[in-house]
């Protein structure tokens, strides 16, 4: 849980911090190269098929990317204004490949995805739009972190926790020794199940229970030689009080047999 917890913490917290700002800085980017396309046919037909790369390469150098606007919308540094990219006011190359072929090897360059990503997660489609998905990928986050926070919290305070018998008395979790005489009731009814168990004893007159996690102590693992069944065998070898467990049916029959009960 931990682990999960802390994975997920990491997975949206990059997204609101890196990942959806990159994929809003390409989103901008990828439209200046498409707008360079579109306005290029549209001067070159004004011109009458005659747009010369001087008067090209003085309008593209006024143009600017739209960029979202909006507090971290864009990766830290981003410049602002920022001009549209050196290779769209290359007449020859934007005639001869067209933005799509220099948006690749532009984006290629950058290691980012040529498909760049379908809409931005900015602030124009009317009530904020990006910026509630990127408060999204901060509350998760922050929630997520909340919760390996727990989890390692549990986990330290359980790995410190141990629970002991030894010929004597029952050492709880809280370091109480409990002798072994003053367990009245041995409760194992989720032992098989759950792993569980509850020792009932009397402290000076006070009913007091003491829970038995075999899962959390020691486990069942044969291979670790069952710890869990270890200390339970031992607490068992020194108890006289009642004892609280399911009879499996094979047990159930044989008592049936022995008493002549129908």
């Amino acid at each position: 849980m931990l682990a999960m917890f802390a994975i997920f913490a990491g997975w949206f917290l990059f997204d609101w911090k890196v990942g959806y700002p990159k994929k809003n800085l390409i989103y901008a980017v990828q439209r200046s190269f498409e707008q360079a396309g579109q306005e290029f046919t549209a001067l070159n037909a004004q011109d009458g098929g005659g747009l010369t790369p001087s008067r090209w390469e003085e309008y593209a150098g006024k143009q600017e990317v739209k960029l979202p606007e909006g507090p971290g919308l864009l990766p830290p540094g981003t410049r602002r204004p920022m001009p549209w990219p050196e290779v769209l006011k290359d007449y020859g190359r934007l005639k001869d490949e067209g933005w799509s072929k220099l948006w690749i090897e532009y984006s290629g360059e950058r290691r980012w995805p040529s498909a760049a990503p379908e809409h931005p997660a900015d602030s124009s489609n009317g009530i904020a739009k990006g910026s509630r998905e990127l408060r999204e990928q901060l509350v998760m986050g922050s929630v997520c972190g909340v919760l390996a926070l727990g989890a390692a919290f549990l986990l330290l305070r359980t790995m410190r926790r141990t629970i002991e018998a030894d010929g004597e008395a029952l050492i709880a979790q809280d370091r109480r020794r409990i002798p072994f005489s003053a367990l009245d009731r041995l409760d194992k009814r989720k032992w098989k199940t759950k792993g569980l168990a509850f020792a009932y004893y009397d402290d000076a007159g006070t009913a007091r229970k003491v829970r038995i996690d075999g899962l959390t102590y020691g486990g069942f693992k044969k291979e670790s030689d069952e710890p869990a069944e270890r200390l339970m065998e031992r607490i068992e070898s020194h108890f006289s009080g009642e004892l609280i467990d399911y009879v499996e049916a094979g047990e159930d029959s044989a008592v049936d047999e022995a008493t002549g009960d129908a």
